[in-house]
């Protein structure tokens, strides 16, 4: 598969990474991206930890996106959305999205320098999309996420 790896250079330490409201209820939040992207017809989930938004494509509306905050997506009540099969032609399987959302809170903790201001999911396509702290990005084919984590 394809593999594009674009990144920059961090030369400076000089500003730690300052607490988000993402950081206060980070749990919670992998766990709305969770069922959104198993059990609600969520195909694409890029979780703001840094920028406190949120962006999510659903199977049913392709061409459209829903924006939002840390706050709407914490208290985002899952019942209100209807029930949808995770998609049959997609390249990430079910399985694996707790241990990449669970990789995401690690690389935003990791270094107080150097961490994950976005990750996102697109079961689909089967890309991993990291935005680092220092410019980095990363979108990285689901088979080849050992290259990107060290």
């Amino acid at each position: 598969m394809y593999q594009f790896h674009f990144k920059s250079d961090c030369v400076t330490k000089e500003r730690p990474r300052t607490p988000r409201e993402a950081d206060t209820c980070i749990d919670r939040l992998l766990d709305q991206a969770l069922v959104l992207l198993r059990d609600k017809g969520a195909y694409e989930v890029d979780l703001g930890l840094g920028p406190d938004t949120t962006i999510v494509r659903f199977v049913d509306r392709p061409f459209y996106y829903s924006v939002y905050t840390t706050a709407q997506l914490r208290d985002l009540d899952l019942a209100t959305l209807p029930d949808r099969p995770y998609p049959a032609d997609a390249q990430i399987s079910h399985d694996l999205l707790p241990p990449l959302l669970k990789l995401f809170r690690r690389l935003r903790y990791q270094d107080d320098y150097f961490y994950l201001r976005e990750g996102g999911l697109n079961v689909v396509s089967g890309f991993v999309k990291l935005l680092f702290s220092c410019g980095g990005y990363h979108i990285v084919d689901i088979n080849e996420m050992e290259s990107v984590v060290v």
